[in-house]
């Protein structure tokens, strides 16, 4: 039996599990009656998309995320990782909205892996775009995605209007 931190690999992904429901359940009463929106950033995105593959969100949205953990370790320490963050597996089975964010000086996640992101939400024909920064590296300026997430609110307030005035710096694509 596999040991690490004294756990065995299902104990912790239960209690992980565990974990994930009672956030949601939070996440859910403190919304209220309104939306529930993920933002998860680079490793954030991969358990934010773990989260939408288990509950149902009103949107997911991801900053400079991986398509898999895997993808991003060296081949000799593949081994070692136990949760592999299929992200580019998930986004066919996202139920909801999804909204992908990548800069393209992204040298922690490259923006390859966006581009890659954006092509199987493509395939998947998933609602939602991906919103392209222009210079932007790991960290985009947090005014900026401020800017970014208020306009995919108001996408999903009113998904035929016009897209928020925007840099131009940033590029939208969407899906479809």
């Amino acid at each position: 039996m596999s040991r690490l931190f004294g756990q065995s690999r299902p104990r912790r992904r239960a209690r992980a599990r565990a974990r994930c429901r009672r956030f949601y359940a939070e996440a859910r009463r403190r919304a209220g009656g309104g939306r529930l929106i993920v933002v998860g950033h680079s490793l954030g995105g991969g358990v934010a998309f773990g989260l939408a593959s288990r509950q149902k969100l009103d949107a997911l949205v991801t900053i400079g995320t991986f398509t898999s953990l895997t993808a991003m370790v060296p081949k000799i320490g593949r081994a070692f990782v136990s949760d592999r963050y299929d992200n580019l597996a998930t986004v066919p089975t996202l139920d909801e909205p999804y909204f992908l964010i990548h800069g393209l000086a992204d040298q922690t996640i490259p923006a390859a892996m966006g581009q890659e992101l954006h092509k199987a939400a493509h395939a998947a024909k998933r609602t939602g775009f991906s919103v392209v920064i222009q210079g932007a590296d790991h960290h985009p300026d947090g005014a900026l995605i401020a800017s970014i997430l208020e306009t995919i609110v108001a996408h999903l307030d009113h998904p035929d209007a016009a897209a928020l005035p925007l840099p131009d710096t940033v590029k939208i694509y969407g899906f479809g």
